[in-house]
């Protein structure tokens, strides 16, 4: 069975252009190499309906949901509003939380500031999520039987929380790690490799084509490393005189 995850970004600045989803894209990397299946990415913008929404899709078909965005102290920060909404349960104020935030401010030589009650004030039964390099705590809840955690956009923030919080969550409860190799060719279309590839891979390897002008690169996952070798001694033997660069290996560690 796989772990399917999905990553909800929120903000208008994600949909008008103004900034990309680099936050997405690392966190994808890191969660494939545990064996994680990303399935969905949603971005959505800043109206807490829409962001509603998208939890209740999210939680109904995904087995972990990582939310990344609009927990700071600003009315159009809405996703603790929307977690609240979500569950049916009301806000609840948190002074540890306050008082953490106070004194990151008194060490930047800062007052608390007003709009700074709104970072700890979480959902009812939600569990705080601490942010070591940033002011703004996560949170996780759990819906429908789907855990669901919150973090803030700020990359630096982002990176480190997932780092502390949801991967090792995904280690604790992913089944399998995934065996993957990728090659590098020179020469081939997409279809010409795929027509050499498909009938070498059997039924216990998953296949991916991507395009990289001049180049083509072909990627293999498989539960078992000794298949990969298998095919991999199968499509070399067929096509070696336009592979290069040799095998690129992630292993799982």
């Amino acid at each position: 069975m796989s772990y399917d995850v999905e990553i909800i970004a929120i903000g208008d600045e994600l949909l008008n252009g103004t900034i990309a989803d680099t936050n997405g894209q690392w966190l994808c990397n890191h969660l494939q190499s545990l064996g994680a299946n990303v399935r969905w990415k949603q971005t959505i913008a800043d109206h807490i309906e829409d962001i509603v929404s998208a939890l209740e899709m999210a939680s109904q078909r995904a087995s972990l949901v990582v939310v990344c965005g609009g927990l700071g102290g600003t009315c159009d920060d809405l996703s603790t509003e929307a977690a609240a909404k979500l569950l049916a349960v009301p806000l609840e104020d948190h002074s540890f939380l306050l008082k953490e935030i106070e004194e990151k401010r008194h060490a930047y030589g800062r007052e608390l500031h007003p709009s700074d009650q709104k970072l700890a004030r979480l959902p009812r039964h939600a569990e705080p999520l601490q942010n070591t390099v940033g002011l703004a705590p996560g949170f996780k809840i759990i819906h429908q039987g789907t855990p669901l955690f919150f973090l803030p956009g700020v990359p630096r923030e982002w990176k480190s929380m997932a780092k502390q919080h949801v991967l090792p969550h995904v280690r604790q409860n992913v089944p399998t790690i995934p065996h993957e190799q990728t090659w590098k060719f020179f020469g081939y279309t997409e279809s010409a490799l795929a027509a050499i590839a498909q009938p070498l891979a059997g039924e216990n390897v998953e296949l991916h084509f991507r395009a990289h002008f001049p180049e083509i690169h072909l990627r293999a996952t498989s539960n078992e490393p000794e298949t990969i070798q298998l095919f991999q001694d199968r499509l070399l033997a067929e096509s070696r005189h336009r592979c290069f660069g040799g095998a690129q290996d992630r292993f799982p560690a």
